[in-house]
């Protein structure tokens, strides 16, 4: 296997509903420590993607197998689709500071945008091939990747496509995209 860090350990925790996650990577073994407990109890799941936590603590994800997004509820401990009709390959979902969500919706070829108590609404139309992780920054922009086109896209706040990185630049198939509290976009 590969690793761009060989040797380097990191260490990461995650907490969600009081229950942290530690892992750790030194060169490419990978260790998790902590108790999990699935928030999916009694629902069955067909190739899980993207997740996100909005700000009260729910997370949601995308069932690319069954086309749907799920919500888990933190404060009822429930979980709920919450996107049943509308998407053909759902691969990621990230929540805004105001609780929207924004879909990327693979094969579709395009992003949604699902208002806090909204519609499903078709956001980006156009000019995507295979959009597979987002990630916003602190003043609202959506970044994509794409995996169809090898490259990394913003959408800037107002409504327009810019192409951040690409094949010149050595992308090939990005997944995912991660924006930092600096706004450095990965």
């Amino acid at each position: 296997s590969f690793d761009a860090n060989p040797g380097i350990t990191r260490t990461g925790a995650v907490t969600i509903a009081a229950q942290t996650v530690t892992i750790t990577q030194a060169g490419s073994t990978y260790v998790v420590a902590g108790s999990v407990t699935p928030l999916t109890s009694g629902v069955t799941l067909n190739s899980p993607t993207g997740a996100t936590v909005d700000g009260y603590g729910n997370v949601y994800f995308a069932d690319t197998g069954d086309q749907l997004i799920y919500e888990w509820n933190e404060s009822a401990n429930t979980v709920t689709a919450i996107v049943t009709t509308g998407l053909t390959d759902p691969t990621a979902v990230v929540s805004d500071y105001n609780g929207d969500l924004y879909i990327a919706d693979g094969t579709g070829n395009t992003i949604y945008e699902l208002p806090q108590g909204g519609t499903l609404t078709p956001l980006i139309t156009s000019g995507l091939n295979d959009p597979t992780g987002l990630a916003l920054d602190s003043q609202g922009n959506l970044y994509i990747a794409d995996s169809g086109d090898a490259s990394v896209y913003e959408w800037v706040s107002g409504g327009h496509l810019e192409t951040l990185a690409g094949p010149a630049y050595g992308l090939y198939d990005p997944v995912g995209v991660a924006v930092d509290a600096a706004d450095n976009v990965y």
